[in-house]
């Protein structure tokens, strides 16, 4: 038998993918094509994002913000600043909906706040690109959930920020707290200036669309909010 092709010939061909009831033949591997760096060669010949399991992914459903410790409170998250909290996509998904949870009541002083998405850089944690920039919402309400909908967003598989700027008061809201915030792409420590990031000082009102690349000027309110994003 040669080399190309399990029925044997030496007349270099391409690979061709097995089936369910189909074996394959051996070849040249396929070239990946543009978008393929983190994929896996399947024996069918294709590269495909390796298969996870889907809990959680059905439509309507929400996934938000990683609380690994299982330790969730609510504090104040102070004004003009943007706010980070950390979500995990587990597979390439459509997301209609982006939203936050109040702890208080914001009855007497309510605001705007702006909702969106940031990929993240890969080398320093930091924030990057905007994956979504939802647009602005009003909160007044103790304990409810206050969401942007009719979104079309599709993000594919790792890690992002859910992204709230508060704009010009503070919100109460639930969140993972401080303690628990720390060392997720950085080793765990004390030191405020080596904690992975959360928050910056920001002069932008909540009109202002998000920028890409947000410089992070202070590490202070490093509690997570607690932000959903619904799966079409």
């Amino acid at each position: 038998m040669g080399f190309f092709g399990g029925g044997g010939g030496t007349t270099p061909v391409n690979m061709v993918g097995a089936s369910s009831g189909t074996a394959g033949t051996a070849g040249y591997v396929p070239a990946p094509a543009a978008g393929d760096d983190s994929k896996i060669l399947f024996g069918s010949a294709t590269f495909k994002e390796p298969s996870f399991p889907e809990i959680g992914l059905v439509s309507g459903t929400y996934i938000g913000t990683l609380d690994f410790a299982g330790v969730t409170g609510s504090g104040g998250f102070n004004p003009n600043r943007l706010h980070y909290s950390i979500i995990w996509v587990p597979k390439t998904t459509t997301f209609d909906r982006i939203g936050i949870y109040t702890a208080t009541s914001h009855a007497t002083n309510p605001t705007t706040i702006r909702l969106g998405i940031y990929n993240i850089n890969k080398t320093d944690g930091t924030p990057s690109t905007v994956a979504l920039d939802a647009g602005t919402l009003n909160i007044s309400g103790a304990s409810a959930f206050y969401e942007i909908t009719g979104l079309s967003t599709q993000l594919n598989r790792g890690f992002y920020y859910g992204v709230c700027n508060t704009g010009a008061n503070t919100i109460n809201c639930y969140r993972m707290n401080q303690n628990q915030t720390v060392g997720l792409f950085r080793a765990t420590t004390n030191t405020a200036s080596q904690r992975f990031f959360y928050t910056q000082l920001s002069s932008d009102t909540t009109s202002s669309q998000f920028a890409s690349n947000p410089s992070i000027l202070n590490d202070s309110n490093t509690g997570q909010p607690w932000i959903r994003i619904r799966v079409a």
